[in-house]
C-alpha cells in the first residue's frame, strides 16, 4: 500500500506562492483631477476609488483564506498522526490463534 496523506511541505509551498502572488498586486493609483464639474470625470475617479477598495478587500480575504488553508494542512497532519497511533495500538492488541 502506498503512502497516503498530505505532503505538508508541498501544500505550504503552493499556498505560500498563491499568497505571495496576491500580496504582490500593487495598489491601483487614483488620478486626481483639479476642479471639474464634468460628471464623467467624477465617475472615473469614483470608479478608481472603488477599484482600490476592491483590490484591498480581495487581498484581505486572500490573506484570511491562506491562513485557513495552512490550518487545514495542520489539521490533516494532526488527524493522520492520531489515526496512525490508533491503528498501531489496535494492531498490537490483535492475537492470532
Amino acid at each position: 500500500m502506498g503512502k497516503t496523506g498530505v505532503d505538508k511541505a508541498a501544500w505550504d509551498s503552493v499556498v505560500s506562492k498563491a499568497d505571495s502572488a496576491v500580496s504582490s498586486i500593487s495598489k491601483p493609483t487614483i488620478n486626481e483631477l483639479g476642479k471639474t464639474t464634468l460628471n464623467r470625470f467624477k465617475k472615473v475617479i469614483e470608479t478608481q476609488r472603488k477599484l482600490v477598495n476592491t483590490v484591498e478587500s480581495f487581498k484581505n480575504v486572500s490573506k484570511t483564506d491562506t491562513q485557513k488553508m495552512k490550518q487545514v494542512a495542520e489539521n490533516i497532519v494532526s488527524e493522520d498522526n492520531q489515526a496512525s497511533k490508533a491503528i498501531q495500538q489496535n494492531t498490537t492488541k490483535v492475537r492470532f490463534k
